[in-house]
């Protein structure tokens, strides 16, 4: 992908670990200092009245409670699932895929904010998108029961279930979710399926978004393999006749083809190498294919 090829080296590797940990201290602002952690969250009336546009990316210190069962329940799962899916993903598409989730719910909510200013709603003007963390696990989870489709997890901690139906509860409860809440945290659930949609059914086929245990990886997988015997098996077979009849004709049998003039590598050292004469160099000098553009021409 040449967007990973660009940009891949600033990618933030362990990125779960690092949101687990913005999570954690989110959650002991909130405990200790609530009156400074309540600046943080998204607040329509703050950013359109007050100008504090700065809530546009502090809303992540939003912490949907106390830290609680529920809240540690939260961070486990932030960050054993999303190991899982950053090693599926890739690191790069992994950092990609959080950081649509965050605009995608920072647009969706400010645009929501923009029509309670345009219409004059007080009453949303009040509201706060304080559960935006909560559904972003929610999503993440949604993430990693389809790319584990066949994986098998513990329900409640002690109720093995196959993750996809963990994915049709999840669906159920962000649902339930979204009958219930306000307008904002719609928005958010809203953000978090938009985004996993885009990268699942648009980029998926690009960036390994599939079930790993699926029967097609399976079989892939076992393509792969057979091709790879078969022609380690061309290539040993081939390299015993070229050695027999060597012998019979009375040459040694490590005699070879080709050989770089630089580091002096010849076909015998991998498949992939490739040999030219440069057409530039006094006499017959041969260079492999990393050094065929790059060595200095003998005059």
């Amino acid at each position: 992908m040449k967007l990973e090829k660009k940009f891949g080296k600033f990618a933030i590797r362990n990125l779960p670990i690092k949101i687990a940990v913005v999570m954690a201290i989110s959650y002991i602002l909130w405990a200790f200092v609530p009156s400074f952690a309540y600046k943080l969250v998204f607040s329509p009336y703050a950013i359109m009245e007050q100008h504090q546009f700065w809530r546009l990316f502090t809303w992540v210190f939003s912490p949907p409670g106390d830290l609680d069962f529920v809240g540690i329940l939260m961070i486990f799962i932030l960050v054993l699932f999303g190991q899982q899916i950053e090693q599926a993903m890739g690191t790069f598409m992994f950092n990609l895929y959080i950081l649509g989730a965050w605009f995608w719910n920072t647009v969706i909510m400010l645009g929501i904010s923009i029509y309670y200013y345009a219409s004059g709603s007080i009453l949303g003007m009040m509201d706060v998108g304080i559960l935006a963390m909560y559904f972003f696990d929610y999503g993440l989870f949604l993430a990693f029961a389809l790319m584990y489709s066949d994986a098998r997890v513990l329900f409640m901690f002690f109720i093995p279930i196959r993750a996809v139906w963990i994915a049709v509860i999840d669906m159920g409860l962000m649902a339930f979710e979204f009958m219930r809440t306000t307008a904002l945290n719609r928005g958010s659930i809203i953000a978090y399926l938009v985004n996993f949609f885009i990268f699942y059914l648009i980029m998926g086929r690009g960036v390994g978004m599939r079930s790993s245990n699926s029967k097609a990886a399976a079989k892939r997988r076992k393509r792969d393999y057979d091709r790879r015997v078969e022609n380690l098996s061309r290539q040993v077979n081939g390299e015993a006749d070229r050695r027999h009849k060597a012998q019979q004709m009375g040459y040694p049998s490590n005699i070879t083809k080709h050989k770089c003039a630089i580091c002096g590598r010849t076909e015998r050292d991998g498949d992939d190498l490739e040999f030219r004469f440069c057409s530039k160099c006094n006499g017959n000098y041969e260079y492999c294919n990393e050094h065929l553009f790059t060595h200095e021409h003998v005059k």
